[in-house]
């Protein structure tokens, strides 16, 4: 590590949201990377998912100044310690900070883990920045580990330029008449009504509306809706009792019935897709709602539109590019680790196999 790059690590919440400030501002340093990595996300997720695991932000400092951090946590099972991302499992954009002035905080990063005695295996799951940044850190831990790395997903989004009109107008006129169509289609159930609530608008209850109509979704049938694990609800109620909560709703009623709904991140420029539903008897209300999220991100100026991870039809319909997330596993030179990172590369290699991808989905669903 460079000597004058000084390491500590932060083990409760307190000291995660005593970092805010400067934590945010290191966040605008590093380029932002990703909305998912501002500490009010990190903090929620943290209150709503810490159960059975022991924080470990490592942090990096020169003459006092941030330069980088990793925000990460410890859980332990099966005679193994492992590290992992903050918001692994729920958030989809992750990774740690280093500013961009500072590309000697890279290694030094690596180097800090691989000085913290406490964890067998690394996971870095969802990571956003690249396989560049993730080089530079694993060479900074050094001899004695082995790691693996896969294209994890992608993330679709669309970029917004111009006017939802000009935008409608690059389009082709079949793409032009499936939009008009899914507006006739989803209003023309009863009196529609599209209904938006911003930050400090949405209360607890329009969060009980929501698990509400999920569990009317094809989603919430097979037991797979995101509020079926009520961390999620908690995550979201803690979000909003941040001074300025970055949530948005889109509620579609018909005939005062709650429908369909969008439920967006504010992430700085852009708008982030954080979940839809729709009631399964009302078919094409989910997909008007994503659309009129997508014009609003037009109507207010925003960068973009991120539809995050997830290469759903109706997300490749609008999308204009999109991201890559990593998936990276690293082991210390203990047999332990080392069979996990073997279990790890088996699993997906099965995962990319087309014969036993149905098999493994197959047990996934059985055992949920």
């Amino acid at each position: 590590m460079a000597a004058d790059l000084k390491a500590a690590v932060v083990r409760d919440a307190a000291g995660l949201a005593a970092l805010g400030a400067e934590w945010d501002a290191l966040l605008e340093r590093a380029g932002r990377p990703s909305a998912f990595l501002e500490s009010r996300w990190l903090r929620a997720w943290w209150s709503a998912y810490a159960d059975g695991r022991e924080l470990r932000v490592v942090t990096l400092r020169r003459e006092g100044r941030l330069e980088a951090a990793a925000p990460l946590f410890v859980q332990r099972g099966r005679g193994l310690a492992s590290l992992h991302l903050l918001g692994q499992g729920r958030l989809d954009e992750l990774g740690c900070l280093v500013d961009a002035a500072a590309p000697d905080a890279w290694p030094a990063l690596g180097s800090a883990l691989a000085g913290l005695p406490e964890w067998d295996a690394l996971e870095l799951h969802s990571w956003s920045l690249g396989h560049d940044a993730l080089e530079r850190l694993v060479t900074g831990l050094g001899p004695g580990f082995a790691w693996a790395v896969r294209s994890y997903e992608r993330c679709p989004f669309v970029s917004v330029d111009g006017t939802w009109e000009q935008g409608l107008a690059a389009r082709t006129s079949r793409f032009r008449k499936w939009v008009r169509k899914v507006e006739r289609k989803a209003t023309g159930y009863g009196a529609t009504r599209l209904e938006c609530r911003r930050g400090s608008g949405i209360e607890p209850a329009h969060l009980r509306e929501l698990a509400a109509l999920e569990s009317r979704s094809r989603h919430g049938r097979a037991g797979t809706g995101h509020f079926a694990d009520p961390r999620f609800a908690r995550m979201l109620e803690a979000l909003l009792g941040e001074p300025d909560p970055p949530l948005e709703l889109q509620l579609l009623r018909v005939d005062g019935r709650l429908v369909a709904a969008e439920l967006l991140g504010l992430g700085g420029p852009s708008l982030l897709g954080l979940w839809t539903c729709f009631d399964a008897e009302l078919p094409y209300t989910g997909t008007y709602v994503v659309n009129r999220a997508i014009q609003s991100a037009f109507e207010r100026g925003a960068a973009s539109f991120e539809f995050l991870q997830g290469d759903e039809r109706y997300k490749l319909t609008w999308a204009t590019g999109e991201r890559e997330v990593l998936q990276a596993c690293i082991a210390r030179r203990r047999p332990a680790a080392r069979l996990w990172l073997g279990a790890r590369r088996l699993r997906w290699w099965a995962a990319g196999s087309r014969r036993l991808r149905p098999v493994l989905e197959r047990l996934r669903s059985l055992a949920r």
